[in-house]
């Protein structure tokens, strides 16, 4: 009997979630894994596909480019990033200080 290691949408999301979440730099954490935590249950494979590329960039890179510190590459400038950037972390840190 041949065992399916293929991971699930599911396994994959919570996986993602995850490293989205404990990144090691606080803010980072909030930006990127409120983000996750907001809209992961709803990304297509394509879309996961996006986002885990753009997590494997570290949490500087990807902080700076989401503030606008310094421009992202091109190849990052997808969807993903954009709805991301867009992203209010500070509503995500209200959301978290209210539980």
């Amino acid at each position: 009997m041949e065992e399916n290691t293929e991971e699930t949408i599911e396994t994959r999301r919570k996986r993602l979630l995850h490293r989205a979440t404990y990144r090691g730099f606080k803010e980072a954490d909030i930006v990127i894994g409120g983000f996750a935590k907001a809209y992961i249950h709803e990304m297509s494979d394509v879309d996961l596909d996006e986002f885990e590329e753009l997590i494997s960039f570290s949490d500087k890179q990807i902080y700076d480019w989401i503030m606008g510190k310094q421009e992202p590459p091109s190849n990052m400038l997808g969807p993903i990033f954009l709805r991301m950037q867009k992203f209010d972390a500070a509503q995500a840190v209200r959301d978290l200080t209210a539980l």
